[in-house]
């Protein structure tokens, strides 16, 4: 994959067995990691990173992994953050975004959220996503619960 540089204050990580395992115990607190595997799946977790449609990029306060990425059409967006003040990071996700959008000639970008994540949501849709569904029953939580995630979207055009 060749990579343009992304924004500043975005960078581009370097995936050792190290930084895996950091990312891991940063994580492993929310209720999902990721559609693939199971709660508490390291090696799931893992191979995830490590996949050529796999793209992890750090910010100071958080993570944004764009994987699924089928280059010309879409990527599915997780961003995680460690300090509650996502708010003021809202620019740096537009200028995210917008790199996905250009380094890969996405068409499309989306977003799974757990239906309880209000925060998230607003977070979401100031930034330019929309609702676009609801998939029943579709994540375990950590109790082995399964609830109900929202997609959220959002088209080049809504962006540029």
């Amino acid at each position: 994959m060749n990579l343009i540089e992304p924004p500043e204050g975005i960078r581009l990580t370097q995936l050792s067995a190290e930084k895996i395992l950091y990312l891991w115990n940063k994580l492993k607190v929310y209720d999902k990691v990721f559609e693939r595997g199971r709660i508490g799946d390291f090696d799931a977790f893992r191979n995830m990173l490590c996949r050529e449609d796999t793209l992890v990029l750090e910010m100071d306060g958080g993570l944004v992994i764009l994987d699924n990425i089928i280059d010309g059409l879409r990527a599915s967006c997780h961003a995680y953050f460690w300090e509650n003040k996502i708010h003021a990071l809202r620019p740096l996700m537009k200028d995210l975004i917008l790199y996905g959008f250009f380094q890969f000639d996405l068409k499309r970008m989306e977003c799974r959220v757990p239906f309880y994540a209000r925060s998230v949501m607003r977070f979401l849709e100031k930034l330019g996503f929309k609702q676009e569904g609801r998939l029943r029953n579709a994540w375990e939580g950590k109790d082995g619960v399964l609830i109900d995630v929202l997609v959220y979207g959002i088209l080049k055009e809504e962006v540029l």
